[in-house]
């Protein structure tokens, strides 16, 4: 995303002048131009549609630096914690790493933050987090039985 973000800013900045205080776009004047401009439309709907999967509304994403949640049930944990992580909220990790199952594969990839795991592989696990306040958040998921056995948002909240 960051390249397509990269590419259509360096686009605009190489296709816009400036007239009075207004920023104009020149129009395509060659077929080639056409083409370019085409591209950057689909690349601009590209980074639009990542921004929604990400949470962020258009208007979010140059204002602020924090994103504003926008968690779904069946959003996939990455992105969620992801969200959350850049919405301010800190990691409370566990203290007691889980020793098997499910719920120590996730911590031993890097997910300080989960909690045990129920028994069965495919029930809920616990994700705790803190809001910029100190105020406990949890994020529940399910886990989707696949190759990788990918694991979604189910709940979340304080």
């Amino acid at each position: 995303m960051k390249k397509k973000i990269l590419f259509t800013c360096l686009f605009v900045a190489s296709m816009a002048y400036a007239e009075s205080s207004d920023l104009m776009i020149k129009k395509p004047t060659s077929d080639k131009e056409a083409k370019l401009f085409a591209e950057m439309e689909t690349l601009l709907t590209e980074i639009e549609s990542d921004l929604k999967d990400l949470g962020l509304d258009e208007e979010d994403a140059p204002k602020t630096e924090k994103a504003t949640l926008n968690l779904k049930k069946g959003l996939p944990y990455a992105k969620a914690r992801a969200m959350v992580l850049k919405a301010g909220y800190t990691l409370r990790e566990n203290s007691n790493p889980p020793q098997f199952g499910q719920s120590k594969e996730l911590y031993d990839k890097g997910y300080k933050e989960i909690d045990e795991c129920a028994s069965s592989m495919f029930m809920p696990c616990n994700f705790y987090f803190n809001d910029k306040d100190g105020k406990p958040f949890t994020i529940t998921t399910y886990t989707e039985e696949s190759e990788n056995n990918a694991i979604y948002v189910d709940s979340w909240g304080s």
